[in-house]
């Protein structure tokens, strides 16, 4: 007998965070990791950020 996957069970379905049940409190991002370790870590330059994030950058 052939069964049909439950998709309810399957623990790569996006389940929601608590972050996401509560507003968010307007603490700035200040630095950003580019990596694994404390020394990854990188001043957060918004404009930056998105032109990396894009392609944009040189």
């Amino acid at each position: 007998m052939k069964t049909t996957p439950n998709i309810d069970n399957n623990p790569l379905k996006a389940k929601p965070q608590a972050a996401a049940k509560r507003p968010a409190l307007p603490i700035p991002v200040r630095f950003i990791g580019v990596g694994e370790g404390l020394d990854d870590l990188r001043p957060f330059v918004a404009e930056d950020f998105v032109e990396a994030l894009l392609g944009l950058g040189e």
